[in-house]
């Protein structure tokens, strides 16, 4: 069409219409139509509300509609993952979105003392425990919780202690 011109019927082309986003409203709004029939014949048209369910505003702009950031702690590792039976493990938990006020569960046993040190590390010390492995828990006050399945285990048997060994070379003793 040449400039200045207008379209047949002297009026001026409706530049809404060629916007595609325009058309897809439109489109949208003509499916929220609801045609009624019934047996005897058509009953009528209901126009439904537009923008339900679509995240449309009033001002037909898309809408984002954003998730809430979830705030329950999230534990992704424990170092070590072993320690005694008898408890006093020091160990480090990893995660994010721990709060200052949160404990660490061992299995269903408190950790016997815990340092938060930042919203993804806590260090704490092991409760004695049965032998086994459990789950590390961490817990808010209000109720949410990070498990870690399976993250520690728990074993009856201390490390030895070497207190003093002998050798022999060549006919020689050596103590120490």
């Amino acid at each position: 069409m040449d400039k200045g011109r207008t379209s047949k019927g002297g009026r001026e082309p409706d530049a809404r219409h060629s916007d595609p986003r325009i058309r897809a409203v439109l489109a949208i709004s003509a499916a929220f139509m609801l045609a009624m029939s019934s047996g005897c014949g058509f009953i009528g048209i209901i126009p439904l509300a537009a923008g339900i369910g679509i995240g449309l505003s009033a001002g037909g702009e898309d809408k984002e509609v954003e998730e809430p950031e979830p705030t329950d702690p999230l534990v992704s590792g424990v170092s070590p993952g072993v320690g005694l039976a008898s408890g006093g493990t020091t160990v480090d938990v990893y995660g994010k979105r721990f709060q200052s006020t949160a404990t660490v569960r061992f299995g269903s046993d408190n950790a016997a003392s815990h340092v938060y040190h930042s919203s993804t590390w806590i260090t704490c010390t092991t409760p004695s425990h049965a032998e086994g492995t459990v789950d590390v828990v961490v817990l808010h006050l209000d109720g949410q919780s990070g498990t870690l399945a399976g993250a520690f285990r728990f074993d009856g048997s201390p490390p030895a202690d070497v207190t003093s060994f002998s050798a022999s070379f060549s006919g020689s003793d050596i103590n120490v």
